[in-house]
């Protein structure tokens, strides 16, 4: 399993969605996505998407342990 914790801005361009797009074609590891802040959600659904997944938008910390 994968966790990807971010803020939901990305700052390397395409690098995050080429990370996970590699990840995802192990087939025994999960992809998570999960963030706190203020997401570009058209962004964090892309990601999503690659790897099968949705994404989760967190209020505060308090939810992530949760």
């Amino acid at each position: 399993m994968i966790v990807i914790l971010t803020d939901g801005v990305l700052t390397d361009g395409d690098g995050i969605f080429n990370s996970i797009q590699q990840f995802s074609t192990i087939s025994n590891v999960i992809v998570y996505i999960i963030e706190s802040g203020n997401p570009d959600d058209g962004l964090m659904s892309r990601a999503a998407s690659l790897c099968g997944r949705e994404y989760f938008n967190l209020e505060d910390a308090v939810e992530l342990l949760v």
